[in-house]
Parts: C-alpha cells; sequence; structure tokens
C-alpha cells in the first residue's frame, strides 16, 4: 500500500486496456458473486447485470434487488457507484403450458 497520490492519467475510452483494467479491478466482487444463490452477475467493463430465479416471479425480483444492493455496497467500499437513472429491473416468467 501507499500514501495516496493524485491519477493524472487515465484510460482513453475505447481502449483495449480498459476491460483488462475494469477485469482487475471488480474481480473480488466477481468472486463473491460466485457465492450467491441462484443468482449470478455478469459485468463487462462499466456494464453488469444480476440475473435470479425462483418459483415465483416476486422472490426472483427480491433476490435481485437483494444482490444489488450488494454490488452498490461494494462499489462503495472500492469508491466506485453507478448511475441509477440506467438501472433497470426486468422479469421473465415462464409461460404455462395450456
Amino acid at each position: 500500500m501507499s500514501e495516496p497520490f493524485p491519477i493524472t492519467h487515465g484510460t482513453l475510452q475505447g481502449s483495449p486496456l480498459s476491460p483488462i483494467l475494469s477485469m482487475l479491478y471488480t474481480a473480488n466482487l466477481l468472486h463473491s458473486a460466485k457465492q450467491w444463490e441462484h443468482s449470478d452477475l455478469t459485468m463487462h467493463v462499466d456494464d453488469g447485470a444480476i440475473y435470479a430465479t425462483s418459483c415465483t416471479t416476486n422472490t426472483a425480483a427480491m433476490k435481485a434487488r437483494e444482490q444489488f444492493h450488494a454490488v452498490l455496497e461494494w462499489l462503495y467500499r472500492n469508491g466506485l457507484d453507478t448511475n441509477l437513472a440506467k438501472t433497470k429491473l426486468v422479469t421473465f416468467k415462464k409461460r404455462s403450458a395450456s
């Protein structure tokens, strides 16, 4: 660990280095998501998705929200945040056989 210092250079948007740096930085978050039951987290640079399954739509949605809050907490602890305006909950339901 070093003393904090100002960052004067960054990675340009679209740089091939961005996915590599993102993966290295968020590896612990992705590793912790592997412990989740009936849900998963996928990420690519600054995009992510949480998947949750259950017998009912409400339970799956509650599980996804619970995992989302865990991700938000991890991001906050690691100096990152998310744009909540770009966040959506989407549910899918298996159609019953008629």
